[in-house]
């Protein structure tokens, strides 16, 4: 494997008045059921998968304390202002738990005292009594995680809540306002949010398809060439997702998703990026740090963009990181970048990213997309950036610029401009 070393390049010397304020993520790795989607890191405690045993939640708040307290030194005495707990279902700890936990928070780091504090709950678990009680605990905000209000989709995803207990859960939080504030909710499912914009806007399941087959034919085409950026584990020399298809046998493939009287926009599931395994590996140096380690850098960091922006339409997060990331690097036109890396979820995503940039979509992802070789949960942005970094290693000379870009649930975007030295 050949190492990507990017070396650190601003422009000017940045210049900070204070250092910017944090936020916090705490992760309660608990949940009722695994859904057969998800690859965080969760584990089903139950009464059946663990019967009789209650959920070691004293023990793991003071793992949490520990963790916390080993990284003080890096955190330099900086204000935190956002608290956000996510899962698993972290509703499922007690309120005296989460009372612990925000009690232990605040006696480590410098808490703002308006900070917003979020937690993380699941339509099947809400009671209101036990949300008031969060609130008392200093939650300020709850996710609650509606996949769909269909319960077909439900189904399909392996939830434990149906339709009704997602409405009763948004309308329990609004009309009881949990001790006079309302916190609101959150409908994360990305599928329904790609069928919904593809009838919106008129994205043919033709042309979806059309952009997912281009694909797979790009990184069956791409095999050799990706060699030297794959680390060979198990004897497995390049990803085994990529299929030999084409749009006759495309248009054989079922539906996912049609919303009612957009049957010519369906989203298919030959138009949707696999669940799969992955990881990558970047290395960002300061030039004294390449010099000392006696490394060559590959590229220089431009500019970046980390972003929120509408839950409702999270495919679309990686186009608007994407743009804020073009404008500081100075870039007005994304045609004149020489490689584009774009994570797609969804083939409705790609061409969507691409009529925003004004892109021909055989400008991005040159040697296959995610929608060919699968989606790893939380690797998907380095791996699009070793692609990146491989293809203006190969392809181009020293001065070229590419663009990486993806898109997060809830309306996360990032995206990274790099240079080839």
């Amino acid at each position: 494997m050949n190492p990507s070393v990017i070396q650190l390049h601003r422009p000017g010397q940045l210049q900070l008045s204070a250092l910017p304020p944090l936020s916090l993520y705490i992760h309660l790795p608990w949940c009722l059921k695994k859904c057969p989607y998800c690859d965080f890191n969760s584990h089903e405690w139950s009464a059946t998968s663990a019967p009789g045993q209650p959920m070691p939640e004293q023990a793991y708040l003071d793992a949490l304390r520990a963790d916390l307290q080993a990284a003080l030194p890096l955190i330099w005495g900086r204000p935190v202002h956002t608290v956000f707990i996510g899962g698993g279902t972290p509703s499922l700890f007690s309120p005296d738990a989460i009372d612990r936990l925000l009690g232990d928070v605040r006696a480590l780091v410098k808490l703002d005292a308006d900070a917003e504090i979020t937690l993380e709950a699941n339509p099947g678990t809400f009671e209101k009594d036990r949300f008031r009680a969060f609130r008392q605990a200093g939650v300020t905000r709850l996710s609650i995680g509606v996949q769909s209000f269909h319960d077909a989709h439900l189904k399909a995803l392996g939830r434990v809540h149906d339709r009704a207990q997602a409405l009763a859960a948004v309308a329990g939080v609004d009309a009881k306002r949990v001790a006079q504030r309302l916190m609101g909710y959150t409908h994360i499912g990305a599928l329904p949010t790609a069928a919904d914009y593809a009838a919106q806007h008129g994205i043919t399941r033709a042309q979806q398809d059309a952009y997912a087959v281009h694909s797979h034919q790009r990184a069956l085409q791409a095999q050799a060439w990706l060699s030297d950026e794959i680390v060979v584990i198990n004897g497995l020399q390049h990803d085994a997702y990529p299929r030999a298809l084409t749009l006759e046998r495309a248009a054989r493939m079922p539906l996912a998703v049609q919303r009612e009287g957009a049957a010519e926009c369906a989203v298919s599931t030959l138009a949707i990026s696999t669940k799969a395994d992955g990881a990558a590996l970047v290395l960002l140096c300061t030039p004294a740090a390449c010099q000392r380690l006696g490394l060559t850098p590959r590229a220089a960091w431009l500019a970046s963009a980390s972003v929120g922006a509408d839950p409702c339409t999270p495919l679309l997060a990686a186009q608007a990181a994407a743009q804020v990331a073009l404008q500081r690097a100075g870039i007005d036109n994304a045609a004149d970048l020489q490689a584009i890396e774009l994570h797609d979820a969804f083939a409705v995503q790609g061409l969507s990213f691409c009529q925003a940039l004004g892109l021909d979509p055989a400008a991005i992802n040159r040697h296959g997309s995610g929608l060919a070789r699968g989606h790893p949960i939380g690797a998907s942005g380095a791996i699009a950036l070793v692609r990146l970094l491989a293809d203006l290693q190969h392809d181009t000379a020293p001065g070229a610029r590419g663009l990486a870009a993806v898109a997060g649930a809830g309306g996360i975007g990032a995206a990274a401009m790099v240079e080839r030295v």
